[in-house]
């Protein structure tokens, strides 16, 4: 699911602190790909000038000019194949501290309902993947749109590995483009141990800058479908039992809801201005579930701090 925004700015406003991993050329502004390195095995035609740093890109619409800075990559400066071919651009870093999570984010476009897909993999010292993310498909035609994920860093991880895919669609190039991508710790961290129910623990997850005015996004899946589902909001943690679980956030706000047909909800917002830097707040989703052990479900807890 591409994380929408308003500002094309926003990746690189996102990790204004000390960032947890540094990307190299991560705006393409050295005008090379290096240090980042082209996998070209998914495109029949291997030419291996069909992924570049540009400063425009010319297309059947108004060129393709950078999102910020003066320079991005190009999936596109020559064909690739048939669809269903495509080619790929990855990088490790190392991790310079060891976040909660951390995040990728980045500027994407396409054309022609091309697909991109972002995926962040964090390695041990041997560089085996312990744990990854994956956004996808990326579709933006014909503007940049910001994108978002993330992923728990497990203990024994000293590395990370960034992989920007671009699939051809229609045609015979791979018309997506990247720019602006940055890593950082992310905003959002799991706290406390969710209650399972019909589909065992369902799952909670945050999305956005929790910049002011930026979007927002959280989600519910897993859960029992059809059950009346509530979003607690709090301004501080309680960390208090409850119906058998465990009521991570203060319950300064109920939003209720249902879950719907598939036991999943989105719910998409924006950032309030005037939040100073280093608030916190702390959600949890409960569901009615009679296979919990006092008739509900919970999530765990998610706490969200801006930066």
């Amino acid at each position: 699911m591409l994380r929408r925004a308003t500002s094309p700015l926003l990746p690189l406003l996102l990790f204004a602190a000390s960032a947890a991993a540094q990307l190299a050329n991560g705006g393409a502004e050295s005008g090379s790909l290096a240090p980042w390195v082209p996998d070209l095995g998914g495109a029949p035609s291997g030419n291996p000038s069909i992924i570049k740093a540009v400063t425009s890109q010319a297309q059947t619409a108004p060129p393709v000019l950078p999102g910020a800075g003066g320079w991005f990559f190009s999936f596109a400066t020559q064909p690739a194949g048939a669809p269903g071919s495509f080619v790929r651009l990855s990088q490790v870093a190392p991790l310079a501290a060891a976040p909660a999570v951390l995040a990728l984010t980045g500027l994407v476009q396409t054309e022609f309902g091309d697909h991109g897909e972002a995926r962040l993999e964090l390695l041990d010292a041997g560089g085996g993947v312990l744990a990854s993310a994956t956004l996808a498909p990326l579709v933006s035609d014909l503007a940049w749109s910001p994108f978002f994920v993330d992923v728990a860093v497990p203990p024994a991880a000293t590395q990370c590995r960034v992989r920007l895919t671009g699939t051809v669609q229609t045609g015979m190039a791979v018309n997506v483009f990247w720019d602006a991508l940055a890593l950082g710790a992310s905003p959002w961290a799991q706290q406390g141990a969710g209650l399972p129910g019909t589909h065992g623990v369902p799952a909670i997850d945050g999305a956005g800058t929790l910049l002011p005015g930026e979007p927002l996004e959280l989600s519910l899946e897993g859960a029992r479908e059809q059950a009346a589902a509530w979003l607690v909001v709090g301004l501080s943690a309680l960390q208090a039992p409850f119906k058998g679980g465990l009521l991570v956030p203060y319950p300064d706000l109920l939003v209720a809801l249902d879950s719907g047909p598939a036991g999943a909800l989105e719910l998409a917002s924006t950032w309030p201005a005037g939040v100073p830097s280093g608030f916190a707040a702390w959600f949890q989703w409960w569901i009615q579930d009679p296979a919990g052990p006092a008739g509900f479900a919970a999530s765990a807890g998610l706490r969200g701090t801006t930066p």
